[in-house]
């Protein structure tokens, strides 16, 4: 410990309030409560990563705890590690996860969340569509282009016998899913079709779905009704249900107008020659140049952000996924196209934030600079604590 203090010009250290930490999550304070040389930790930071079940004796320690990762970072930081070209690489990619991540995301809060608003009339209407269960049994196909090439122009028209000779042409094709299902309120996988699928009889045959899994021919073999429960009982979680829904609707709808603004183009049989390049059975297997050298330089995608028109080849989509922060693993031709077109939604997205004004909010720059504090702090410790430990004989 003295060697590191001897690391400290000062230490400022702002007395905290049980009941200031514990604070609402939209109130950010980037007062600072801790502060050694260039290091300074927000009180936003100590309340967002505290437990809130902490009894008050362990506050103490747990300040304590910030107040030696401070010493680290302030020493890292003296020997130049946040200016790491690898570690602001990584910030950079991180902070296009704060603002595009579905679950939270500070683009989607802004332009979908902060606009939901949940009626007495909403909440009725979910009540009796949740009690309605439709049985079906689908097909499932990757895009539009490979349903069209199987089904054929015919298939918006299709009736239930059509559909049964679908089923029967689809059977040994690996491109297709054939399924049972039963489907119920608020039909998550469904979201922007929910009106439309409680028009149908039985019997009846869908148009063609486009869903982030892909593309969907349901037929409808029957409609079940549940049992019903009092409203009142239901009411808290049918809420919270049509809250959720509502949000994954918006960012449905909000992604769809991104891309429609980018006129993205996928090139389908260079996707097929990446998709039949991949190790689909392992979750951690790599994907390498070396595996498509004959095709590095294909185009598989094209897109115009803004008058700025890109074309993706091969060898940027190898390096790219190489680059990721949080790899997917991408084991079907659906996820490998949502790949794609993710690519595009983020870099779109994250341009309209900037013009937003979004990348300027305490809580965009606090959580970005934290993510930081925690590179440099993880591979500190890694690089030079590790190197320091003197065992005693």
């Amino acid at each position: 410990m003295k060697n590191k203090l001897l690391l400290i010009l000062t230490i400022i250290f702002v007395p905290l309030q049980i009941h200031s930490l514990i604070c609402k999550a939209e109130q950010i304070s980037e007062r600072n409560v801790i502060k050694i040389d260039s290091i300074e930790i927000t009180e936003y930071e100590l309340e967002k990563r505290m437990n809130k079940s902490l009894p008050a004796d362990s506050l103490n320690m747990y300040i304590e705890s910030f107040i030696d990762r401070a010493y680290i970072l302030a020493e890292a930081t003296e020997q130049g590690y946040p200016e790491d070209r690898k570690t602001n690489s990584a910030v950079e990619k991180m902070a296009k996860i704060i603002v595009m991540q579905a679950n939270g995301g500070l683009l989607y809060e802004e332009v979908v969340n902060k606009k939901i608003s949940i009626s007495d009339s909403e909440m009725k209407e979910a009540y009796k569509n949740e009690k309605k269960i439709l049985n079906v049994e689908y097909l499932l196909f990757p895009n539009y282009r490979e349903m069209t090439a199987i089904l054929g122009s015919d298939s918006l028209m299709a009736s239930e016998e059509t559909f049964r000779s679908y089923v029967l042409n689809c059977e040994n094709n690996p491109l297709v899913e054939y399924k049972n299902a039963s489907l119920s309120w608020p039909f998550m996988n469904f979201l922007l079709y929910q009106d439309y699928l409680y028009t149908l009889k039985e019997n009846q045959i869908t148009s063609p779905l486009s869903t982030p899994m892909g593309v969907f021919v349901l037929h409808i073999t029957s409609h079940e009704d549940l049992e019903a429960h009092p409203f009142e009982a239901r009411k808290e979680v049918l809420g919270k249900l049509l809250e959720r829904a509502e949000q994954r609707k918006g960012i449905l709808r909000y992604d769809e107008e991104l891309l429609a603004a980018t006129d993205i183009k996928i090139f389908y049989d260079t996707v097929e020659k990446i998709y039949l390049g991949l190790n689909v059975k392992e979750q951690n297997a790599l994907i390498e140049k070396r595996t498509y050298m004959d095709i590095l330089g294909e185009v598989i995608m094209s897109f115009n952000l803004e008058g700025e028109f890109r074309e993706i080849t091969v060898e940027d989509f190898v390096e790219h996924y190489q680059n990721q922060l949080i790899r997917r693993w991408i084991n079907s031709r659906i996820k490998l196209n949502n790949f794609l077109k993710d690519w595009v939604i983020i870099e779109c997205g994250y341009r309209e934030a900037e013009k937003l004004g979004i990348t300027q909010t305490k809580k965009f720059v606090l959580d970005r600079k934290n993510y930081k504090f925690d590179l440099v702090y993880n591979k500190f410790i890694r690089n030079d604590l590790e190197n320091k430990i003197i065992v005693d004989d």
